[in-house]
């Protein structure tokens, strides 16, 4: 075997294990990565597991604070279960003694910026006995001005149709109409117009 071939066998050794230690530290990379990939996935969802968890008792507890204060005699609420259209977000049953008391309804419609939380209490005839806004980030004082005491005391005794021709406030024109549109949300609910709602507490609603 002359000079010439021995340096290409050489050459070609060396190649063959050149690519053999890249192959492994790619092999060795890769694995590294899909290792930490699937730890920070495991943590992410653990994190997130732990969070709405205690998200969703924050927004409970909110809930049953608003209602205690529009329904005398409440001692608890009971979500109801169902599919809604938004701005509606979710529906709670409210209890005294055993007894439903009325309904709370959770809205979010858009306000000037973003979504605006709003929890509206509703009687068994299907008045509006009370809102509260749980969350707003409208323009300060000026889309703010739909948290006045002033403006919310005015949906109640409002129906799914009185309640269309409660006047904006002007000036926040934006931001009051939005909240307007979750209380009639709320008021016009296909449950409360149900002839049978009055009935809710011997049975529930039917």
């Amino acid at each position: 075997m002359n000079i010439s071939n021995k340096i290409n066998m050489e050459i070609d050794k060396r190649i063959s294990n050149k690519k053999q230690e890249n192959f492994k530290y790619y092999v060795k990379i890769s694995l590294t990565l899909l290792l930490i990939s699937a730890l920070t996935a495991g943590l992410l969802a653990f994190v997130n597991s732990i969070t709405k968890d205690k998200i969703a008792a924050n927004e409970l507890a909110v809930m049953e604070n608003a209602l205690g204060s529009m329904f005398d005699g409440c001692d608890g609420i009971k979500a109801v279960e169902g599919e809604y259209e938004a701005p509606v977000v979710a529906v709670y049953e409210v209890y005294g003694k055993g007894e439903v008391l009325g309904y709370g309804v959770q809205t979010n419609p858009i306000g000037f910026k973003a979504e605006i939380g709003i929890i509206v209490g509703v009687d068994r005839k299907g008045s509006c006995v009370g809102v509260e806004i749980t969350s707003i980030s409208d323009t300060p004082g000026v889309g703010t001005k739909v948290q006045d005491k002033s403006f919310l005391s005015g949906f109640s005794g409002l129906n799914g149709e009185s309640v269309s021709e409660y006047d904006t406030i002007s000036g926040a024109t934006v931001s009051s109409r939005a909240v307007k549109k979750g209380v009639e949300a709320a008021l016009n609910l296909d449950m409360f117009k149900n002839t049978s709602f009055d009935n809710a507490g011997e049975g529930g609603v039917q």
